[in-house]
């Protein structure tokens, strides 16, 4: 599936488009909570590879798909550590999406923080 990072992987949230009050929670509390409040909107810091600006993007769906112990790391040059399932689509600067598995050393990815 394309949707899978580990439970531990962080990201800033909030309940404000314009990301005002956000938090740095972990994938997993994170899908507790938003099962747990449906009625309420969440937003989540991206990166829009369009217009190259950081956005905050409304969260549509967030579940757990269940465990596997196949998993990819990828280490951005500024130092942050992401383990996904190696099937997982990541924006690589000039090659478009790839997958996780198929990341070189050198590639600049897209991250929620602009290009890494």
């Amino acid at each position: 599936s394309n949707l899978c990072v580990t439970g531990d992987t962080l990201i800033e949230v909030a309940e404000t488009s314009t990301g005002k009050n956000s938090s740095i929670i972990t994938i997993g509390t994170f899908v507790q909570v938003f099962s747990q409040t449906a009625d309420r909107e969440y937003f989540v810091r991206s990166y829009d590879i369009v217009e190259e600006e950081e956005r905050w993007c409304r969260v549509e769906k967030a579940f757990s798909s269940g465990y596997t112990n196949d998993l990819t790391l990828i280490t951005t040059r500024g130092g942050e550590a992401i383990i996904l399932t190696p099937d997982h689509m990541i924006w690589v600067l000039g090659r478009d999406w790839q997958h996780a598995d198929d990341i070189r050393p050198g590639d600049k990815v897209i991250t929620s923080y602009g290009i890494d």
